[in-house]
């Protein structure tokens, strides 16, 4: 039962974030908010490089991984922008 308060509270954190944006995006240019997104995940992703074991990752699911990256950070720049 415990995964679905999980679920549900992540539900609720992410409608109160698309509210949040929406009121920003008022102040703020879209780019310039997708930027600093994307610097605040960089800034918190980067302690994790350190503990990963390189010797499980292939070339082909990085990627995968690069493509998928790619792609929704073009969906989330186009939602901002809408």
């Amino acid at each position: 039962m415990s995964w679905l308060i999980y679920a549900l509270l992540a539900a609720v954190f992410l409608a109160a974030s698309a509210l949040v944006e929406k009121k920003a995006l008022v102040r703020i240019h879209s780019i310039d908010f997708t930027a600093a997104i994307a610097f605040t995940n960089l800034v918190i992703s980067i302690p994790f490089v350190f503990f990963v074991d390189w010797s499980f990752v292939s070339p082909l699911s990085l990627l995968l991984t690069l493509g998928g990256a790619i792609l929704a950070s073009v969906s989330f720049f186009l939602v901002i922008k809408a």
